[in-house]
């Protein structure tokens, strides 16, 4: 694929790469794929690096590293499936999927106010999660309108039973995305409520429902989500021993990478409104600042170094997501082909 297209002519000391893909998981998956190679030609992961702008702009390919069993460490933001909203998220998910998920099901009845360990337990030994099987919708049905019946306190009423219809909807429904979006209408609120910075936590649930419409079923999503190779029992051992590499790729805001170098290095999100940040937009002191920036990170790559950018993309807006079709970086457009190569993946 990629490789065979892109790399025949990438030696030691070649050019800086431009490379254009068709979307943001396009891009992704370029770079899990070309990381996958350079650790099959031996080098190690510890001497790959991926910079971005902000710490949001690594979440697909946080997904597709743990896809490839790619282990990675993120400096300068946390990583996706870490973050605390997208846990609560994926919980309403977990729980409609599996309703045995005990662990679940305390992350999504401890978000209703007044509900504490206590209550949660009494509501799990009441619907009798444990002992029971639940392959079909039906017995999932079953289960979620005995959860509007629980003799509880009145304050909490009526959360559960918007819980228990959102539950319904979820295995109702078979796109993803929708199955989504119902969790986040619930959510938004509750969101709100708890996080002072929910602003910036709202933006990351809808590149999450982005992200959600590529996947087929939910189950695939959180499959997908929960790949995380950099667990703690592995990291004694090299990863997937039978390669004997040892490390992790390092993914970095530009902010955090000053000072470090490293072989082989991807700078990712090269679109205007991403690098130079829409912040900036044309103000030139910002535009300078950023224009240094970018040549901060230019200059970590030791060998190989990578730019990157999505024709197609979202832009984390307020509100609703909305498709962005962005253009290359200003910075990198008017450099002439002798310094820079081009290439794209389609």
């Amino acid at each position: 694929g990629y490789r065979k297209r892109l790399f025949s002519r990438v030696e030691e000391g070649e050019l800086p790469l431009l490379v254009s893909a068709r979307d943001e998981n396009e891009q992704s998956r370029f770079i899990a794929q070309r990381i996958e190679d350079l650790r099959e030609e031996g080098l190690p992961l510890s001497e790959i690096a991926v910079l971005f702008r902000a710490g949001s702009h690594s979440f697909d390919l946080e997904i597709e590293l743990g896809k490839h069993g790619i282990p990675f460490r993120k400096f300068g933001g946390i990583k996706f499936a870490e973050s605390a909203h997208i846990k609560d998220a994926l919980a309403f998910l977990r729980v409609a999927l599996n309703p045995a998920d005990t662990l679940s099901w305390f992350r999504t009845l401890k978000l209703i106010d007044h509900i504490g360990d206590a209550t949660v337990e009494q509501i799990l030994d009441y619907l009798n999660v444990e002992r029971k099987e639940f392959r079909t919708t039906r017995a999932k049905e079953a289960l979620f309108n005995k959860l509007k019946q629980f003799p509880g306190r009145a304050s909490y009423q009526a959360p559960l039973v918007k819980l228990a219809h959102l539950l319904r909807t979820i295995i109702e429904h078979k796109s993803t995305h929708t199955q989504l979006s119902n969790v986040l209408r619930l959510y938004r609120p509750i969101l709100r409520a708890r996080y002072d910075d929910h602003p910036r936590r709202q933006r990351d649930l809808e590149h999450l429902l982005t992200i959600a419409k590529r996947y087929k079923s939910a189950a695939e999503l959180l499959a997908d989500v929960a790949l995380d190779p950099t667990d703690a029992a592995q990291i004694e051992k090299p990863v997937q021993g039978n390669r004997g590499d040892t490390g992790f790729v390092t993914l970095s805001t530009v902010h955090s990478a000053k000072g470090l170098e490293w072989d082989t290095l991807f700078v990712i999100w090269m679109t205007d409104g991403w690098f130079p940040s829409s912040r900036a937009a044309d103000e030139f002191e910002d535009l300078e600042e950023e224009r240094r920036l970018l040549y901060v990170a230019a200059t970590r790559a030791k060998r190989q170094l990578y730019f990157t950018y999505p024709l197609g993309a979202y832009r984390r807006g307020g509100g609703e997501h909305e498709e962005a079709f962005p253009v290359v970086s200003r910075f990198l457009d008017t450099i002439p082909d002798d310094i820079l190569a081009r290439a794209t993946l389609f």
